[in-house]
Order: structure tokens, then C-alpha cells, then sequence
């Protein structure tokens, strides 16, 4: 249960002091605010592909952002075009997406595991005119878009000849960028959630409520991210979790993210110990792996310092074992959901409360109504 301040109205309010919302009149989109963050981070790796240490630096997004909004320009891609992306996580994920953003528009993000008939879907109901993939996924792509036009067929992250590729859009020197006049108000993402019932739905999520979401986040109290830290992506950058808590905000605060295209224990570990990760980002079946699985004691997890966990419960014993375990200073819980751009809970640093949400993020206000009858609610009623 989330610890708030209750007023009289009666809704919960953070305990934490607002935060400055970013100037959008200065960075109205989320692109143009994480790219001018990401300038004084200079050559530091700002991705790392963890099985080949392949690397895209800081003070080479902005340029791949850039040509890659160019070569799409060249290609027809209008403002408001609709933008899919049906892939693993790559280290060049993050140029594409901001690559797309940068020039008006928007980015619709697909299971990778989805079949054709449920790729089709979400192509469909998207509106999305732009398809890019990978190889493995190519077959099931041709079958999806088979009766959806694309503006130009399929794009791969990877080399297969006759299909152009990431190295074929940023061939160029980004001198065709186009200004476009993009609102902070313009539909930036839209992920899909399954939610409770039927197919998974479209959640339209504008610049100015990520940007505010990663705001939030990054008061002092509820990050600690900093660009000393060492950041490992294996959750699926498909997902609102990894696209903005791993993707947006660890690129933000400075941090490098080693990408994993899938999870597998063995190479999680390995790559911790490789790579001397910082911090890991996980949901509750990686912790109990972590407690329990034998592997876990033959690497050298030292570096790691703190765990954030999501996407579902974690109980207060597990959290306690796997701290004691492995060792680590800090284990943070959080709650949110794709509608809200993420993140709406978080323990506080500093603050153990394992077995909770977390504490309501600055800025934020909560209401907890009755399921049957909708009305407020006060302290320790169960509701929604």
C-alpha cells in the first residue's frame, strides 16, 4: 500500500516535493529533451551490445537520430506517419525511435514474439504505414503486411540483400533533416497493453506526459541513477518498462545500457560481471532466480548495487533473501502502467519497504474508489 498524505478532498498526495516539468517551449519533444541531455555525456558508451561489445556513443546518437529522420524524409515519411517496430532489443533501438519522433512521428511498438495475425492487428488498428524488423522476424512480416500498404516495404535492423537496412537509411550526412513543428501534445508512442481482457489494446501517450513521467522519476528521492552507473537491457524495449525506465531514463541521467536481445540466466550473470552492471532492472521471476538458482554463485556480481523490480508483486521474504544473497545496498519496488507513460509508485532511495508499491512519484495524485459503486474511498480500504 502506497504511504501518502491524505487531505481532506479526499485524495492521496505525494510526499515528495514537486518537480520542475521540463520547458517544453525549449524541447517539445521527448527526443529533442533526452538529446540535449544526452550532449555533455560526450564519448562514454551510451549503448553496448553485450555478446560483441559493439557500441554506439553518446556523442553519436544525435548524429543517427539525424540521419536517420533524414533517410526516412528522402523515403516519404511524412508528420504523422505511424512508425512500427517489431524487434528485439538492438543497440541501435534507441536512434530508430528517436529517428522517427525527431520528424513528427509515431512510434507503435510490436511483441516480437507475436504471430503474423496478431502483428497484422496492431499494424491495423495503428494505422502504421512503416514497418522495420529483423531477419528472424522477416517471413512473418511479409505475412502481416500482405494486405496493409507500406510506404516503403519493410525496413531490417540486419543485412538481408534485397531489403534495406538501418546502414541503408543513415547513409547519409543528415544535412536533409527537416524542421517540423511538433506539439508536446503530438502522439509520440503507441505501445500496446493486454490489460485485463480481449486483444491487446493502443495507448496513445504524447511527448509532454513521458517527458513529465521521466521528470518525476529523476527526483533525487526516487533515482539513482547517475553516469557513473552501468545499465543492463534485457527487459524488452517493446515494453513500456524497458522503453522508459531502462531506455529513456538511464540514457538521461548518463548512465550505459548493455543490451540483451533475450534473457537467459547464464548470460545475465555473465554480462554483470563482464560489464561491472551497476544497477539491473527486473520483474519477479528474475528475482527468484537470483535467490535460489545455483549459477548465481559462480559469478562475480560485486558491482551490482541495487535491483529495481516491477511489473508485478514481490513478496517481502523473497526480497530479503535475494539481498542477502547477492549482497546488494538497495532493492526498490514499483507500480505503474503503460497508461500513465509508466511509472506512478516508487520506494524511495534510501527507504526499504519491501512487500510494497511504493510511494506515490512527486507531482502525482492518487484516488481509491469502491470497484462496485465508484466512490472515494479513505486509509486501508480496498479499492481501485
Amino acid at each position: 500500500m502506497a504511504k501518502s498524505i491524505k487531505n481532506p478532498n479526499p485524495k492521496f498526495v505525494s510526499l515528495h516535493s514537486d518537480v520542475r516539468l521540463p520547458r517544453y517551449d525549449q524541447t517539445p519533444t521527448l527526443s529533442s529533451w533526452i538529446l540535449k541531455a544526452a550532449k555533455k555525456y560526450g564519448d562514454k558508451a551510451a549503448f553496448v551490445e553485450a555478446a560483441t561489445g559493439r557500441s554506439i556513443k553518446y556523442s553519436e546518437l544525435e548524429p543517427l537520430v539525424r540521419r536517420f529522420g533524414a533517410g526516412l524524409t528522402v523515403r516519404g515519411f511524412k508528420r504523422g506517419d505511424v512508425f512500427a517496430l517489431y524487434t528485439r532489443n538492438t543497440i541501435e533501438w534507441f536512434c530508430v525511435f528517436h529517428g522517427v519522433m525527431s520528424i513528427g512521428g509515431t512510434v507503435t511498438t510490436c511483441n516480437p514474439i507475436y504471430t503474423a495475425g496478431e502483428l497484422h492487428h496492431q499494424l491495423e488498428d495503428s494505422g502504421a504505414t512503416w514497418l522495420m524488423t529483423q531477419t528472424e522476424f522477416l517471413d512473418k512480416s511479409i505475412q502481416a503486411t500482405a494486405t496493409i500498404p507500406m510506404k516503403h516495404g519493410i525496413i531490417l535492423f540486419d543485412h538481408n540483400p534485397g531489403w534495406p537496412s538501418f546502414d541503408d537509411i543513415v547513409d547519409n550526412d543528415g544535412s536533409l533533416f527537416p524542421i517540423v513543428d511538433v506539439s508536446p501534445d503530438d502522439v509520440a508512442i503507441i505501445p500496446y497493453s493486454s490489460g485485463t481482457s480481449g486483444v491487446p489494446k493502443g495507448v496513445q501517450l504524447v511527448h509532454r506526459s513521458v517527458m513529465a513521467n521521466l521528470a518525476q522519476i529523476s527526483h533525487p528521492e526516487m533515482n539513482q541513477i547517475d553516469s557513473n552507473d552501468v545499465l543492463i537491457g534485457f527487459l524488452p524495449f517493446f515494453h513500456i518498462y524497458g522503453m522508459v525506465i531502462v531506455c529513456s531514463l538511464g540514457i538521461l541521467h548518463g548512465a550505459s545500457v548493455i543490451v540483451m536481445p533475450v534473457f537467459g540466466l547464464e548470460l545475465f550473470l555473465k554480462y554483470i560481471q563482464q560489464y561491472k552492471v551497476t544497477i539491473a532492472h527486473v520483474v519477479p521471476p528474475i528475482v527468484l532466480l537470483l535467490a535460489k538458482d545455483p549459477l548465481v554463485d559462480k559469478y562475480d556480481l560485486s558491482s551490482l548495487r541495487e535491483l529495481l523490480c516491477g511489473a508485478a508483486p514481490l513478496g517481502v521474504e523473497l526480497a530479503e533473501r535475494v539481498v542477502k544473497r547477492i549482497g546488494i545496498k538497495s532493492l526498490r519496488q514499483g507500480y505503474g502502467m503503460t497508461e500513465l507513460g509508466t511509472v506512478c509508485h516508487l520506494t524511495p532511495v534510501g527507504i526499504p519497504e519491501y512487500g510494497a508499491a511504493g510511494r506515490l512519484v512527486p507531482n502525482t495524485e492518487m484516488l481509491i474508489v469502491d470497484t462496485e459503486t465508484n466512490q472515494p474511498l479513505g486509509v486501508d480500504k480496498p479499492g481501485e
